[in-house]
This record gives C-alpha cells, sequence and structure tokens, in this order.
C-alpha cells in the first residue's frame, strides 16, 4: 500500500486520541487460550515498537477472549498503524475483517465523538491510500470488506472511489468485478460478507451503476489489460 502524508497523520491522531487508555499490568487474556509469555510481549517495548510478530495474536483475539474495550483501545493505534504499513496484513497481522472488526464487537459507534472521528478519518484515509495501489500491491476486497466489517454505511467509501480518477482505482474496480462474486445474477455475500449483508449489497449496486461503468469506460485504450476488458464484457460495456 502506498504511503500517504493523510493517512500518516490520521495515525498520529489514533495515538493522540487514544493516548488515555493506559497499559494496565494484566491484559486479562483467557488462560485458556493464551500462556504467560505472550502477555509478557505486550509489556517488551514501548507501544511504537512492538511489531506485528509481538501484537498478532493480541490484535486476532482482542475483546473475544482477550481484554476488554479499553485494552484494545490502548494497542489500536499501534495495530491500525501496523496494518497500513505491512506489505501483507493478511500474513504479518490479520485479515483486514478481522482488525477492524474488531470496532463492531467493541460497538465503536458508541465511543466519545472525538475517539469516533480518529478512527473514521483514519479508515478513509486508508481506503484512499488502497485505492492509490495498484492491486498486484493489495487486494482492494480484502480492505472493502475490512471497511465493511466496521462502517454501516459503505456509501462515502464507494463515492471516494468514484472520485478517484486513477488507472490503479479503475484496475481495483475491474479486480473486483472479475475475480469476486458481486454482480453475478446469484450472486451472494460468503464469508465475512455474510455477516454484513446490507454493505455487500451497497457494493454490487455500486458495481452496477453508472458511476462504476464511467470509470472504465473512461480508462484510456492503453491502460485496459485483459481484466478491464473482461470486466467491461461482463458490465456489457464493450
Amino acid at each position: 500500500m502506498v504511503s500517504t502524508h493523510q493517512l500518516t497523520e490520521s495515525v498520529e491522531a489514533l495515538y493522540a486520541t487514544f493516548n488515555a487508555y493506559p497499559l494496565h499490568a494484566d491484559t486479562h487474556a483467557c488462560p485458556c487460550c493464551h500462556r504467560p509469555e505472550q502477555e509478557r510481549l505486550l509489556h517488551s517495548k514501548p507501544l511504537r515498537q512492538l511489531d506485528a510478530n509481538e501484537l498478532q495474536m493480541f490484535a486476532f483475539d482482542a475483546i473475544l477472549v482477550w481484554g476488554d474495550i479499553p485494552g484494545f483501545k490502548h494497542f489500536l493505534p499501534r495495530i491500525f498503524e501496523l496494518m497500513s504499513t505491512l506489505d501483507s496484513p493478511t500474513l504479518d497481522m490479520a485479515d483486514p475483517a478481522i482488525i477492524y472488526g474488531k470496532l463492531r464487537y467493541g460497538d465503536w459507534l458508541s465511543w466519545p465523538e472525538p475517539e469516533v472521528n480518529a478512527v473514521r478519518r483514519y479508515l478513509m484515509f486508508l481506503w484512499q491510500a488502497v485505492l492509490q495501489s495498484g492491486p498486484a500491491d493489495c487486494d482492494v476486497e480484502d480492505w472493502l470488506c475490512g471497511i465493511s466489517q466496521a462502517e454501516d454505511d459503505l456509501s462515502p467509501y464507494l463515492a471516494a472511489w468514484s472520485h478517484t480518477n486513477s488507472i490503479a482505482a479503475a484496475n481495483h474496480l475491474a479486480t473486483l468485478v472479475t475475480e469476486h462474486a458481486f454482480v453475478q445474477v446469484d450472486a451472494r455475500p460468503r464469508n465475512f460478507w455474510a455477516q454484513r449483508k446490507e454493505q455487500f449489497d451497497q457494493v454490487r449496486r455500486w458495481l452496477l451503476s453508472d458511476a462504476a461503468k464511467d470509470k472504465l469506460r473512461g480508462l484510456p485504450v492503453a491502460a485496459q489489460d485483459d481484466s478491464v476488458r473482461l470486466a467491461m464484457r461482463v458490465l456489457d460495456l464493450d
């Protein structure tokens, strides 16, 4: 994923906003699921120096079988920062749907307004960075599914896609049409999308909208690779 100034600033805002949540001596990991040395890892370095290996287990199990919401808030800035900088978050940390799904489990929309705003700002700038990155660098479906686990309304993110006039954004659209089951007649949400059917339907409607089709129509012929041409055929644009 490309690094942008806005995304970097939004991460710094997360640190400033969630600084009020300290690291407690015991983060209350489920003793049936976690060993004492895994707890010690969380205390081994300052927050900003913890790496993906040291936070991976906590990030995966937070709130469910490790700690509470205030404990998750302490680590949230670093976890979200790592998600935006790792080459392969799904391998090195956890699937975006798992990480950002913690927000919904933690009822994040009921958090204090500055916290909600800081998270939402981060998610939007993260999404814009995804759209500026090539499909070879990140799978747009992974990130969109991740955001859908937190956000009830994806329209701001789809609108941002509509307004991102780049070859990368159009190529991401082609990938979503050709490699994922959104626009087929019998398309239905599966895996993490099965928990977010309304959001799945939002994406499907957008992919079939004029706004999405216009992005493919407007792509220069020289930039139309096989996946783009296939997407145009799927959407009856050729």
